[in-house]
């Protein structure tokens, strides 16, 4: 329990470590959560004090938008907070704590979703799942070969399917590209869906 407290929540300033924390929700312990500028981009701070990681690091976001928005998070917690709940928190810990120190890592990890993508494996019956599902994910299919240059491959049922090696290496090169934060956002909505495609499409 003490564990998925500290993966969940940061916001802890110097005078108030992380081994305080004792479970999954506790008390609110702040009146103000701001998003500020900062040296080297955005900062969140709880009445004035900068918010750290779970590691100790400060949190300094190069995306005004995102510091909004984990701002915005961390001033709705009610009297009783409960970080698991924080998604944007914990996605802001992961690309800091985790990805920001080995981001190649995290890219052969994304781009491993583009090799079994779920937009590739359709229903074989009924015929009216089969049509939801042509309507719905060729257009995100259609869209891939445009980014990419190359056509998916779709099969049916769980037989596995190999897909072009040069659509692979393409999608891998412009993850490359993506900063820690949108690394973090990425692999979180791929492996939400199962799908490399439709996350690509809706970031």
């Amino acid at each position: 329990m003490r564990g998925q407290a500290r993966e969940g929540l940061s916001g802890f300033t110097e005078d108030r470590p992380l081994a305080r924390i004792a479970g999954v929700r506790m008390k609110r312990f702040y009146k103000k959560a701001v998003a500020m500028p900062a040296e080297g981009g955005f900062c969140v701070a709880l009445d004035g004090k900068p918010i750290r990681t779970p590691g100790g690091v400060t949190v300094l976001m190069p995306h005004r938008a995102l510091a909004n928005a984990l701002a915005a998070e961390w001033e709705a917690q009610a009297d009783e907070m409960k970080p698991a709940l924080m998604e944007i928190n914990q996605l802001v810990n992961s690309a800091i704590d985790r990805i920001a120190v080995n981001p190649a890592a995290m890219v052969e990890e994304i781009a491993a979703y583009a090799g079994s993508d779920l937009l590739c494996y359709r229903a074989e019956a009924p015929a009216e799942l089969c049509t939801r599902q042509q309507e719905a994910w060729d257009p995100l299919l259609d869209w891939a070969e445009t980014r990419f240059g190359v056509r998916f491959a779709v099969t049916t049922g769980i037989i596995p399917v190999s897909q072009d090696a040069l659509a692979l290496q393409r999608i891998k090169a412009v993850i490359g590209q993506d900063d820690p934060f949108q690394l973090s956002a990425l692999r979180a909505v791929a492996g939400l869906g199962g799908s490399l495609i439709l996350a690509m499409a809706s970031i």
